[in-house]
């Protein structure tokens, strides 16, 4: 996932530094290739197999405007406490960036478990309800 964002911010570079110096250029996409934190809790919210049955709808059909709605008030919380605390010194910065580097590593080794033992489960389920299809016939 890792080189998935840091191809474009390595293009991006050279332009960012031209316009703002080499050390808040590189602050800058060292601290956007923390977006890995995001891609491994989204892993973590995956459930089965690609291209299998799809699962049952929730029962609470206020559960997305309530999913959405947490994740606009959680988005927007982690934009002002960026704004406000973070990106004030480079310093700062450069401590977050490696405290979320950390805990990238940590969050997507628990998900890509989290999402084996998942596919486990939903293949297994798939093996038995196939061995349910066929069934022997004795003379």
């Amino acid at each position: 996932m890792l080189t998935l964002i840091l191809a474009p911010e390595l293009i991006l570079l050279p332009v960012l530094a031209w316009q703002w110096g080499i050390r808040d250029a590189a602050l800058f996409l060292a601290y956007s290739a923390v977006s890995v934190v995001y891609l491994a809790i989204e892993l973590r919210l995956v459930e089965g197999v690609p291209f299998t049955p799809q699962a049952e709808a929730a029962g609470n059909p206020y559960m997305l405007i309530i999913l959405m709605v947490g994740g606009l008030v959680v988005g927007g919380i982690a934009v002002a406490l960026q704004y406000f605390l973070i990106f004030r010194s480079p310093e700062a910065v450069l401590a977050v960036t490696a405290a979320l580097s950390i805990a990238a590593w940590l969050v997507t080794r628990s998900s890509v478990e989290t999402f084996e033992v998942s596919i486990r489960f939903q293949l297994g389920l798939l093996s038995n309800e196939s061995q349910g299809i066929y069934t022997e016939v004795n003379s």
